[in-house]
């Protein structure tokens, strides 16, 4: 997973609130098992019409906001089921960054590990995104200063501190264990082979 410590783009949005992880990603491709070429789902139902054509009214049909890496949203964003890959679909698309009002905490997980950054705005700064994104304007993302600058304004966020470091390094949850307490597991290691040698005859004479 490749990590980033800041990120540059136009922002596609989606005013409404209460976009739950159904929409994101349709409940009837569960069935894939492969977490890549997911994005081909993505907002299904709203990206194209019965018969199959993008619908040029969704957003991320138009060309202003095709390469789009920033999504601004409202309220309540991947609310509903846990499905992971709803996170998959949209990073597949490009998407690393979505600025919300708030997550389910689920989704907002599953972001962080899968390598899409999850920024809780307040109401004024929701507005101001929503503003900017419709203008076209670019936002930039600090992840090191945990920075959002755009036309508006230039405001910070909160993130955890071994979130924000999983993200930089593009650690998904093994990498991030090994490489935070590599120290506890190597001693845990020792100790175990120590105290149990039988355990591991199988290595010593193969």
């Amino acid at each position: 997973m490749n990590g980033f410590s800041t990120l540059s783009s136009r922002a596609a949005w989606l005013d409404e609130d209460d976009i739950d992880t159904d929409a994101i990603y349709p409940a009837r491709f569960l069935m894939v098992l492969e977490r890549s070429g997911l994005e081909e789902h993505l907002f299904k139902d709203r990206r194209f019409r019965p018969d199959g054509t993008p619908d040029p009214d969704f957003i991320f049909n138009q060309p202003d906001y095709e390469d789009a890496s920033i999504l601004v949203a409202g309220r309540n964003f991947g609310s509903g089921s846990s499905r992971e890959h709803a996170v998959w679909a949209l990073r597949g698309h490009g998407i690393r960054c979505v600025i919300a009002q708030g997550f389910s905490e689920i989704f907002y997980a599953n972001c962080i590990r899968n390598g899409v950054l999850p920024i809780i705005a307040t109401d004024e700064q929701a507005e101001a995104a929503l503003q900017d994104a419709k203008a076209l304007e670019t936002f930039c993302i600090n992840l090191e200063t945990r920075e959002v600058s755009s036309a508006s304004a230039t405001w910070t966020f909160d993130i955890d501190d071994m979130d924000q470091q999983a993200l930089q390094n593009g650690w998904d949850d093994s990498e991030r264990i090994l490489n935070l307490h590599r120290p506890d597991i190597e001693r845990f290691e020792t100790s175990h082979r120590a105290s149990q040698p039988w355990l591991f005859l199988d290595e010593t004479t193969s």
